[in-house]
């Protein structure tokens, strides 16, 4: 799983007005998160303190992705 690839594919599925599709990477995303994966970067900028677990840059994107990919598979 490339969490990154992922939630790229979702926001470019958001994009092209594919709720279906959005919604099966979002649920993907939340499974690989449920099961300890690591987020992708939403906030680059951040850099390497978001790469450290115990950094708020590393919460904040876990927190973007989990709320995002919750709100496109509750809108499918």
């Amino acid at each position: 799983m490339d969490p990154q690839a992922t939630w790229l594919a979702m926001i470019q599925a958001l994009i092209d007005d594919d709720r279906e599709t959005a919604s099966e990477f979002a649920k993907s995303l939340i499974d690989w998160l449920d099961r300890g994966g690591f987020s992708p970067s939403v906030l680059p900028n951040l850099g390497q303190a978001a790469r450290d677990p115990e950094s708020p840059a590393y919460m904040l994107d876990r927190i973007i992705v989990s709320y995002v990919c919750a709100r496109v598979r509750t809108a499918s």
